[in-house]
């Protein structure tokens, strides 16, 4: 299958939002034209290398549901919900600490289900779904904990304030059932809500997106996997960034009045948005569409979109999962068993440098890979 670039038009709107301070933010509107193909590209054009580590693997350190993972000062966060546990590695995949406090009581939580890191302040967020919120440092030594009875399936935080996405999940806010996509929090207090949901859309809206926000330029990026929306936060404000338009294939507004997910997954329309990172060179995310699943790279500077279905170069036959963007490299994951499976799959695979070079230091037992993809 060809890789190709296709046509886009760029064009400044204004933000349909209410008003605030900063809605007078340009939202950049990127049209996708997918009937217009124009030439092949490869992976090697955009990153020059892709460096592996790998993890740590023994009885008390098995990761078997790789959920989140963060890097900073030096150190690798994986959260591994399967085992409801954060781990922490250094560069050489070694394992520093691990937190696995399960249970009702003080330090402890009873479902974990994301995490989010501050770097200024070198501080650690463990978000337990319809509990609590716990911290601690970098050295995984416990900070402090405060209650938040919230449900959740993702979370991030920035400037002292928490940000929690519902998965189409009802809140219990002061006393009432509130229907919002996005909540606003400071510590135990909820400060507001945002993008409303109907009541009976928690039914049909089960694809989520295990991560739904990331962060870039001192802000948050959050996305839902039924729009093609991707939100900007900044303070306690709320403003659309950019919005992939794929014409003819955009989902309905109206759409679930009359369907469910069983009948999206046979249509022809874009959803189920996920896996978004940001840099300063590109916005990178996956998305299925016409029945088939896309990796979408929008190269901001030159204002053009890269909209590909399979890969088609040796660094392709290792490339990962991506969980973090920095200017410098994208961070990701893959699996064991999934690269035997790679390295299995044919004669050519099994030529591939570094393929072989990994699939001779690991078994399929083993943690997952990580990957710093290394970029031009």
């Amino acid at each position: 299958m060809k890789i190709y670039i296709l046509l886009i038009s760029i064009c400044l709107l204004t933000a349909c939002m209410k008003k605030n301070s900063i809605t007078d933010n340009a939202v950049f509107t990127v049209s996708i034209d997918k009937d217009n193909y124009q030439e092949e590209i490869r992976y090697s054009e955009l990153f020059d290398s892709l460096e592996y580590i790998i993890l740590e693997t023994s009885d008390n350190v098995l990761i078997k549901e790789l959920s989140q993972i963060k890097y900073a000062d030096d150190k690798i966060f994986v959260l591994d919900k399967s085992t409801q546990s954060l781990f922490s590695f250094d560069r050489k995949g070694k394992l520093i600490w691990k937190i696995q406090n399960i249970g009702q009581g003080p330090k402890e939580y009873s479902q974990l289900m994301d995490f989010d890191i501050d770097e200024k302040n070198n501080q650690i967020f463990l978000f337990s779904r319809h509990e609590k919120i716990q911290v601690y440092d970098f050295s995984g030594q416990f900070i402090n904990e405060y209650r938040i009875p919230l449900r959740g399936i993702s979370f991030s935080s920035n400037d002292n304030k928490l940000y929690l996405y519902s998965g189409n999940r009802a809140n219990l806010i002061n006393g009432k059932n509130e229907n919002y996509g996005l909540l606003f929090i400071k510590e135990s207090t909820v400060l507001k809500g945002e993008l409303p949901f109907k009541e009976e859309l928690p039914s049909v809206m089960i694809y989520n997106s295990p991560n739904a926000f990331c962060k870039y330029d001192n802000e948050v990026r959050f996305f839902m996997p039924f729009l093609t929306n991707i939100y900007s936060i900044k303070g306690d404000s709320l403003y659309v960034k950019y919005y992939f338009d794929f014409g003819k294939f955009n989902l309905p507004a109206d759409y679930f009045d009359n369907h469910t997910v069983d009948d999206l997954n046979k249509s022809q329309y874009a959803y189920g948005l996920n896996s978004y990172s940001e840099n300063q060179k590109y916005c990178f995310f996956k998305i299925n569409c016409n029945q088939q699943s896309y990796t979408v790279i929008y190269f901001k500077d030159q204002q053009k979109v890269l909209c590909y279905e399979k890969f088609m170069d040796d660094i392709a036959y290792c490339f990962p999962a991506i969980y973090q963007a920095t200017n410098d490299y994208f961070i990701g994951a893959r699996y064991a068993e999934d690269l035997f499976m790679e390295y299995n799959y044919s004669k050519e695979k099994r030529k591939n440098t570094l393929l072989k070079k990994i699939i001779s230091e690991i078994t399929e037992d083993n943690n997952p890979v990580l990957f710093f993809c290394h970029l031009k």
